[in-house]
């Protein structure tokens, strides 16, 4: 599942698009959303659902891993269950946030501050890897694509 930005929101430098370059980027989008949200022209395979259940179920049964780039409220919904459900041993696939210009420092904060207060335990930090910059974020997809 790769998360784009919003329409409003500068391009995470060239990483976003690498990987769609590099990588077969499949869409998923409801029916209601395909006039709301902007189309990715750069996307291989759109495929239309009915609904958000639908979109998740099909997004996660189709990634080899989870890129969150930066976006809003619907990006840290979908972050959290990929992470709630890699907690519950639901699955083992790699989680990558990619802190563009710091966009995810808070987010990484809120996460400390439950580890610190009891409310999640210190292997969370273990569930996903913070991706600084475009050079990591390269050397991540090339890793995974060797494997």
């Amino acid at each position: 599942m790769i998360r784009r930005p919003p329409r409003s929101t500068p391009k995470p430098s060239s990483a976003a698009s690498d990987v769609y370059k590099r990588q077969e980027v499949k869409g998923v989008i409801t029916e209601h959303l395909i006039n709301i949200e902007r189309k990715n022209e750069s996307e291989n395979n759109v495929k239309i659902v009915n609904t958000m259940h639908e979109r998740k179920i099909e997004m996660y049964n189709s990634a080899d891993s989870f890129l969150i780039l930066p976006g809003g409220i619907g990006t840290l919904e979908e972050f959290f269950e990929v992470l709630s459900w890699k907690q519950l041993n639901l699955h083992n696939k790699p989680i990558f946030i990619y802190n563009f210009e710091n966009f995810w420092d808070p987010l990484v904060e809120l996460i400390e501050h439950m580890i610190k207060n009891n409310f999640a335990g210190e292997n969370m930090k273990e569930a996903y890897k913070v991706i600084k910059n475009h050079s990591e974020l390269e050397k991540e997809l090339r890793i995974r694509e060797e494997n």
